[in-house]
């Protein structure tokens, strides 16, 4: 069934000759999946992806992504989710990020207030500036938390999978493969 309706969206996308919408795919790296299994997908989705995305598995609560190597190795920066993201719950409450699964910092109610108002507010400017300033330990959720790494990149390869090109950029939050214009003849 989710294939068919993602075939349906490229079929539309093929009709329109505006080469939209853009696709993108993401396939979550469970424990036990193999790497043929990876390239199987890559090779299946790559002809009409943008980019595809294989995530890099974590129970939760865990928000680490680096391992301690890379940890001395990556340079600390702000986390980009409190200033591009709102994570609203199903009950409307608004929590710091999609890593605040449990909602334990509240930034705010959609029921009470606008999105705007939230995401504007005292609290939530709060949180970007100890964001800016590096002071992760401020905020319990995100002081055991590298989150704020994930898109970095950490190494880079060109992969030929299916008769297409991608470079593959692995970051701490997986692999991202971004497929190049000329396929490989």
């Amino acid at each position: 069934m989710i294939e068919r309706n993602i075939e349906r969206l490229l079929d539309y996308r093929e009709r329109s000759g505006a080469g939209l919408p853009r696709v993108s795919f993401n396939m979550v790296l469970y424990p036990g999946v193999e790497e043929e299994e990876v390239r199987e997908y890559v090779r299946r989705w790559g002809p009409y992806a943008e980019t595809i995305m294989i995530s890099r598995f974590r129970p939760v609560p865990s928000k680490r992504l680096l391992s301690p190597e890379e940890r001395d190795s990556v340079k600390p920066h702000p986390c980009p989710l409190p200033f591009r993201q709102m994570v609203i719950s199903w009950d409307g409450k608004v929590g710091l990020c999609c890593e605040d699964v449990f909602m334990d910092v509240l930034l705010g109610e959609v029921t009470k207030d606008s999105l705007l108002e939230i995401f504007n507010s005292r609290r939530y400017r709060r949180i970007r500036r100890i964001h800016e300033r590096l002071e992760f330990e401020k905020i319990p959720l995100c002081r055991d938390c590298d989150v704020w790494a994930a898109e970095e990149v950490l190494r880079e390869e060109t992969l030929c999978i299916g008769g297409l090109n991608f470079r593959v950029f692995h970051r701490p939050s997986g692999r991202l493969f971004v497929r190049n214009a000329h396929p490989t003849p």
